[in-house]
Order: structure tokens, then C-alpha cells, then sequence
């Protein structure tokens, strides 16, 4: 029995797996970009603390206060994954994203990328931001709009 609950655990950490998140919109963003990142960690001392980004979703141009982020799909390895989608509103082209809210280069801080090409060095430009804000995976898979 142990060996046969040993083989499965190697199974799930071992496989993976695609799956995708849905379109949706961001209301009421302030800033000219939004970066979208799919990614897990928790809750910090005083925010959201990014552990490991799963995958860049992208950057989207804000108009009218809106950004459009289109569906998405990535891979999960076993039962592990995501558990919430970032967005960080900017002003400037690419974002450095810091494990935790602080834009300032001295506190910057690398989470864990899964795929390297998504990484931004930081620079005292690329790490201001304007909002960010953390979204449970769940709630962006039961809506498609959410105020920011």
C-alpha cells in the first residue's frame, strides 16, 4: 500500500498538466500599462507576497480607465500552480516585478520565475508602479470584470 501511494504522489508531482485562465477586464485602472502575471505565494506582512511567477500573461495598453487581458494558458505541474493572477498598473514600457510591494530598487526583491524569459531586470525606472493588486485565481475563473 505504501508504495503504491508512493507512485501516485511521483505521478502528480512529476506530470503536468495544461490549463488556462479566461479573458477578463480591468475597471478603473490608473496608469498607461497593466502587467498581468500568473502566480503563488501569500499573504505578506502588510500585501500580497509573490513567491513564484508561473507565467507573464503580458502587458496591455490601459484606455479609459480598462484593459483588455485576453485568455491564457499555462502549464501546472501535479497539483501545483497559481493560486492568484497579479496586475500591476505602470507608466513605463516593462515592469521589474518585486516578491513584494515596494518599488524601490534598494527593497527589490526576485521571486522565483518558472520561465526565465519572463524575468525583467530591475532598474530604478522599471520598478515604479502606480496599483498593483493580487486576485484569486477562482474569482478571475467565476468573473470576467474586476475593479482595481
Amino acid at each position: 500500500m505504501k508504495k503504491i501511494i508512493l507512485l501516485l504522489t511521483l505521478l502528480f508531482n512529476l506530470n503536468s498538466f495544461a490549463d488556462e485562465v479566461g479573458a477578463f477586464t480591468i475597471v478603473n485602472a490608473r496608469g498607461t500599462n497593466a502587467s498581468v502575471f500568473l502566480v503563488a505565494g501569500g499573504q505578506g506582512i502588510s500585501s500580497y507576497e509573490v513567491q513564484r511567477v508561473y507565467r507573464k500573461i503580458g502587458t496591455f495598453a490601459i484606455n479609459d480607465g480598462e484593459a483588455e487581458v485576453p485568455a491564457s494558458s499555462f502549464e501546472r505541474y501535479g497539483w501545483r500552480g497559481p493560486s492568484h493572477v497579479i496586475v500591476v498598473t505602470h507608466n513605463q514600457d516593462d515592469l521589474a516585478l518585486s516578491k513584494f510591494r515596494s518599488d524601490e530598487l534598494a527593497r527589490f526583491e526576485d521571486p522565483t520565475y518558472s520561465i526565465q524569459s519572463d524575468r525583467v531586470a530591475p532598474t530604478a525606472e522599471n520598478l515604479k508602479y502606480v496599483d498593483r493588486k493580487a486576485i484569486l485565481l477562482k474569482r478571475v475563473r467565476s468573473s470576467s470584470k474586476f475593479q482595481f
